[in-house]
């Protein structure tokens, strides 16, 4: 039996050069049966890789399809050397030499090749999580029993690849999709001149049978695996079937195989292995009648099994997978001590990474790629906090990042207008515990203010108008809308600061017996707060007085007028003057100005030291 032939091709991430590992660095096998017929070009990854060197090696056994009733085992081994680099994070170029030989002592003597060049040109690009390539392989195979290389039987195959890369999200998980056409592929394996000049029935079976193998063959392939920290176990399904051979039923006389394996991966060694189980073709297990044979089945290795050894050299690229990881590791804290819950954020050489969450011990740790590693840490109440690391494979980094409790901020907007609803050109002014900030001119009767979260008091002042304070107490975050409508200032005023008292023109007045303000109060208490607010300084003792016209008992008096003495402190805090500027006395029926007079039912307003 002719030697078989394997190309193999360098494509993918970091450190190839291995079996068919589904890792994004992996060797991408073509797999040819015992009979040299060219398979797939194995599942890969589209992303690029690092220089690499590696061996790789193969046994597979398959049955004996000529002679059924007297067939003994095919056992074949073959060697494969590859060795390749890329380039720009865009461009691989791979080399791979084979030599192999099988057994078969029913049907023909050992024999034995050396040879196949595989050239592999890939151009990939990355959108985040996922990477779309294009690879061409050119492969220049040997025939049996020879050394060197047979450029008449060249092909060509042309793959398109996707990949799907979870890891930045914290999912370990790799998908891979290969689809492509091989060009002639077949006809660099079969010297069927050579080795099948046959009488009887038994050439004719070996021409017919082998027919497929001189035609073009289209493939697709499906890879999963799962990075890990130092351990990759991976999943590879790969289907390929001839395309115009005569006699060929395309469904059924396809092949399949499945390759379940594990890659180990230590600062940039890797060592495959994986087992390839055939599920279509001659791969089930029977071996085929000569009605299969006649009708074109392919030939399919029962099972093989794949090791590989690999190094990279240099590092790995932004969009690679390196086999081997790197461990990060750290905590949050800020002033007062460790932060649990605090969201932490990583990429690695500008890749989008995984999203953490810190434990209750407000430290992480997590598995990531070699490179130059960002963190963005944010937790309630801070400002963003940011790191950098630069990740080995196979150590363990630590970074500690210390946040600052966030200045927390609010917005206040507005309008100020006048009772005929027109803007006017007002400066407004926030008081709060940190004191007066500085005045914002209105801009057509407009303002924006951003403040600190809490209570204070917004004050706006305007030629012409009374003074106006509104309280708010406002939430981190939170966006309040004011309105102020301002009074012009009366011709005659009804309120004046004195040395030792602000004199009113008129009464206070309430409600009999009650601690209620008459509505007739409201614009003395408006010219009230604008002294109040204008003159900053200024300290108010509020005392409250009535008579016996009004309260006959003692206690009811005081306690009546010390109600209208804070109702009276009420309105004016609610016009934004500060309440701790405010004293109230209610004296009751004490004072009295004279009997039996209206006048006694009073408040007045005296300065506080």
């Amino acid at each position: 039996m002719l030697a078989p032939l394997l190309a193999a091709a360098l494509v993918a991430a970091p450190a190839a050069a291995a079996s068919a590992a589904a890792v994004d660095d992996r060797l991408v096998l073509e797999a040819p049966n015992i009979l040299g017929q060219q398979g797939l070009v194995r599942v890969t990854s589209a992303r690029m890789a690092a220089p690499t060197l590696g061996v790789h090696t193969r046994l597979f056994f398959s049955p004996d399809f000529v002679l059924p009733d007297i067939a003994d085992a095919n056992t074949f081994a073959e060697g494969t050397v590859v060795t390749g680099f890329s380039a720009w994070d865009a461009l691989e170029v791979a080399l791979a030499a084979r030599a192999g030989a099988n057994l078969n002592a029913a049907r023909a003597q050992p024999v034995a090749s050396l040879g196949d060049l595989t050239l592999s040109l890939k151009g990939g690009h990355g959108f985040g999580l996922v990477a779309v390539a294009g690879d061409v392989r050119i492969g220049l195979p040997t025939r049996a029993r020879r050394v060197g290389i047979d450029v008449a039987n060249a092909s060509a195959a042309l793959d398109g690849i996707v990949s799907v890369d979870l890891l930045p999200l914290g999912v370990p998980v790799r998908v891979h999709g290969n689809a492509g056409y091989t060009l002639r592929g077949a006809n660099r394996a079969v010297d069927a001149e050579a080795k099948y000049l046959l009488d009887g029935p038994d050439g004719a079976l070996i021409a017919v049978a082998t027919q497929s193998w001189f035609y073009d063959s289209a493939q697709v392939g499906l890879g999963v695996e799962a990075p890990l920290p130092f351990v990759t176990p991976f999943l590879e399904t790969w289907f390929a079937t001839a395309v115009g051979a005569p006699a060929y039923d395309v469904g059924r006389d396809a092949w399949l195989t499945v390759t379940p394996g594990v890659r180990l991966g230590v600062a940039g060694v890797r060592l495959d292995v994986a087992a390839d189980l055939g599920l279509l073709g001659n791969a089930g297990g029977a071996v085929p009648q000569a009605d299969a044979v006649f009708d074109g089945q392919p030939l399919n290795p029962l099972w093989a099994l794949r090791v590989g050894v690999s190094h990279a050299f240099g590092a790995a690229s932004a969009g690679s997978g390196d086999g081997a990881f790197a461990r990060l590791e750290g905590c949050v804290t800020d002033v007062a001590g460790v932060l649990p819950g605090a969201v932490v954020s990583i990429d690695v050489d500008g890749r989008l990474g995984p999203r953490l969450l810190a434990g209750d011990d407000g430290c992480f740790a997590v598995p990531l790629l070699p490179g130059a590693a960002r963190l963005s840490v944010v937790a309630v109440d801070h400002d963003e906090g940011a790191a950098t690391a630069a990740l080995a494979a196979g150590q363990t980094t630590r970074v500690d990042v210390l946040l600052s409790p966030r200045a927390r901020q609010a917005r206040l907007v507005g309008f100020a207008t006048n009772k005929e609803d027109e803007v006017i050109a007002a400066q407004v002014v926030v008081i709060d515990a940190g004191g007066a900030r500085a005045p914002q001119a209105t801009e057509q009767g407009a303002f924006a203010l951003t403040v600190r979260p809490g209570r204070m008091v917004v004050v706006a002042r305007a030629d012409g108008h009374l003074t106006q304070g509104i309280p708010v107490d406002i939430q981190d975050g939170e966006r309040r809308a004011l309105s102020f409508v301002m009074r012009k200032i009366p011709k005659r005023r009804s309120a004046q600061l004195l040395a030792d008292r602000i004199e009113t023109s008129a009464r206070i007045p309430f409600e009999f017996k009650r601690a209620r303000l008459q509505s007739a109060a409201e614009y003395l208490l408006d010219e009230l707060a604008d002294l109040l607010l204008t003159n900053e300084s200024v300290k108010l003792a509020i005392e409250a007085h009535t008579d016996v016209s009004e309260v006959q008992d003692t206690a009811a008096a005081t306690t009546l007028t010390a109600e209208r003495a804070a109702a009276v402190r009420d309105a004016l805090v609610a016009r934004g003057v500060d309440g701790a500027r405010l004293q109230t006395k209610g004296l009751g029926n004490s004072q009295p100005l004279a009997p039996g007079d209206p006048k006694n039912r009073r408040v007045e307003l005296k300065i506080a030291p």
